[in-house]
């Protein structure tokens, strides 16, 4: 065997030995997250004991067939979203061709371990597209979208704290929303004045990135598209309150709207963590605590938690019809990318 042929060997094993490693990685980090979710099913199963049938006998179905309306109604605004992110990077995006990256990243969202996994995946096809602002760009626009989502979501939950909701709340939990909420509103124009007294040799580029991103969201929010983006945030995060409610009027749980508008916010965010399989366990585990702050018993906040979780799965499900036109798209038009 030549030197060649050797080395060329040994490059295919150790090819094959990154290889194996990262799917040995990967099929770690997924049982984990699917033993985190059977855990936080069991812990809730320890303080539920009900009958499912019971709810469904007694339940509305007109308040499922609004809030199924509405929730398909919410992809289409996050889909007008998406596409005045993209135009604010440069990139002249279709309602249609969002809608179809949009509803196929909601279903990749249900149907993987980690919840925003859908929403990187739309993102990450853009590396290759023509951005205003270059290639590595396509994070910026995935940044913005989650932080619009998040900062609405927070101040919607704050918002709700205003309410007499708040006697009911421990103070160091309130305390702790509007703390991050704070921090999230002025963390761009912290990130841009405070970056230059970091700029240390060891973590240098890291901050160089944290003050990128801190200068794309304030000139972004300077721009209508990106206060667009940020106000359809406010709709979406408040329409899917609505949604909890009406499964919850639907199932004859007493629970008030402004519960809901403080409930829905933090359980999203923390569903949205990666440490579960698709946000599964951990939203219903929240919900369940968070609405036992309100007298609300552990097997009503279970059943609209749960039913909840499932509407919003059965309204990606459409996304299946758009998994084709999604990667034609990408091998059609690889210089524009995909939104």
């Amino acid at each position: 065997m030549t030197v060649s042929e050797q080395l060329a060997v040994g490059e295919g094993l150790t090819l094959i030995k990154k290889s194996g490693f990262r799917f040995k990685k990967t099929v770690l980090v997924v049982s984990v997250k699917l033993l985190l979710t059977f855990l936080a099913f069991y812990v809730i199963s320890k303080r539920v004991t009900f009958n499912p049938v019971d709810y469904l006998n007694e339940s509305n179905i007109n308040y499922f067939l609004v809030g199924s309306a509405l929730a398909i109604l919410l992809i289409i605004v996050q889909a007008s979203r998406w596409s005045r992110i993209l135009n604010l990077f440069g990139t002249e995006v279709s309602l249609k061709k969002s809608l179809v990256a949009v509803w196929f990243g909601h279903l990749i969202n249900h149907i993987v371990p980690t919840a925003a996994a859908g929403d990187l995946l739309r993102s990450y096809t853009l590396r290759h597209a023509n951005l205003k602002h270059g290639k590595w760009k396509w994070l910026g626009a995935f940044f913005l979208e989650k932080y619009c989502a998040a900062t609405s979501a927070l101040l919607i939950a704050s918002v709700a704290l205003t309410t007499s909701i708040h006697t009911k709340l421990p103070l160091i939990l309130m305390a702790f929303i509007l703390l991050l909420t704070l921090s999230l509103v002025i963390a761009p124009m912290m990130g841009v004045r405070l970056s230059p007294y970091f700029k240390f040799k060891r973590i240098h580029q890291l901050v160089a990135r944290v003050e990128q991103m801190s200068v794309l969201l304030l000139q972004s929010f300077m721009d209508r598209r990106g206060r667009y983006a940020f106000f359809s945030s406010v709709l979406i995060n408040f329409g899917m309150c609505v949604v909890f409610y009406l499964i919850a009027l639907g199932l004859g749980v007493e629970i008030q709207f402004a519960q809901c508008l403080f409930v829905v916010p933090v359980f999203t965010l923390l569903a949205a963590l990666p440490i579960s399989f698709a946000g599964w366990g951990v939203r219903e585990l929240s919900c369940v605590g968070l609405l036992g702050y309100f007298d609300v018993s552990s097997e009503n906040a279970l059943i609209v938690s749960v039913m909840y979780g499932l509407l919003f799965f059965l309204s990606s499900l459409p996304g299946i019809l758009a998994a084709y036109p999604f990667f034609a798209s990408m091998r059609r038009v690889p210089a524009e990318g995909i939104c």
